[in-house]
């Protein structure tokens, strides 16, 4: 059996009534159900570390390995509870602000935060650095980004510590996590908020 192939150009299989397709019509087309995400630049910024955002990408997707996460998997989590406060369910909203631990760190290391009246998701952190920041620079606002990225890295790694090696502060100070974002107070960086 054969199968005639046409070299009339009016006898071809065209794309959205395009006499040429290319690859990015196919590309455009296959992704053009999947929802906007207008976060990426605040993750992927001009001084972005790759560790620090990936770690925040992770958090904004819901990529994080919580307790939640792991029950909805059946995998069986013996511990369900914040390793901050102990008082509620891990999730990835709970850990990242909701818990009076990491959010004590974010007013420390950001100041603005103070006036919000409802504690913020991470994607509401980014929202409020952006608008902040609007009328300062943009290495401000990239500094700022940076920190907010480098913070859910370092509580994520400072929730890991308690939870693989029980590794808690008598006081549960959120001066640890602090300082290993900023480093030693000599090295600390100030920003004029």
């Amino acid at each position: 059996m054969s199968i005639p192939i046409a070299s009339d150009s009016l006898k071809h299989i065209g794309w959205d009534n395009l006499n040429i397709a290319k690859f990015k019509d196919f590309y455009l087309f296959y992704f053009a159900s999947d929802e906007f995400y207008d976060w990426h630049h605040m993750v992927w910024h001009k001084y972005h570390s790759l560790r620090y955002s990936a770690y925040a990408w992770l958090a904004l997707g819901g990529g994080l390995k919580t307790s939640d996460v792991l029950i909805a998997r059946n995998i069986p989590v013996l511990d369900r509870y914040c390793s901050f406060c102990h008082t509620s369910l891990e999730t990835t909203t709970h850990l990242m602000f909701e818990c009076d631990y990491s959010f004590k760190v974010l007013v420390k290391l950001i100041p603005s935060f103070q006036t919000h009246f409802f504690r913020p998701t991470i994607y509401l952190a980014l929202q409020h650095i952006d608008n902040f920041a609007r009328t300062k620079s943009k290495n401000f606002k990239n500094s700022l980004l940076l920190i907010l990225n480098a913070l859910v890295y370092f509580l994520w790694m400072e929730r890991n510590n308690r939870r693989m090696f029980w590794a808690v502060d008598d006081d549960d100070s959120p001066d640890i996590s602090f300082w290993m974002v900023y480093g030693q107070p000599k090295e600390k960086l100030i920003l004029d908020l």
